[in-house]
């Protein structure tokens, strides 16, 4: 809502629609590397899977993140 309140409605559903296919993908993942559940050295691949998205999801937001309203929130019709 903070980048462009005109289409704030398309950019939720965006975000929300890849926020549920990652839900979606992770126990997939963890089930494909998982086979044994008591052993560790799977879970420790989960784990830093899990710490290497978030780390990159984190760069790329402190490198390209911005509360400035967008320039394409104008809704000019020319």
């Amino acid at each position: 809502m903070d980048l462009s309140p005109n289409f704030a409605g398309i950019l939720m559903g965006l975000t929300n629609c890849a926020s549920n296919v990652a839900s979606t993908l992770a126990p997939l993942f963890a089930g494909f590397v998982i086979k044994d559940e008591k052993n560790a050295d799977e879970w420790a691949i989960i784990f830093y899977a899990c710490a290497l998205v978030l780390i990159i999801s984190n760069a790329v937001f402190l490198v390209f993140g911005s509360t400035k309203i967008q320039k394409w929130n104008s809704q000019s019709d020319g």
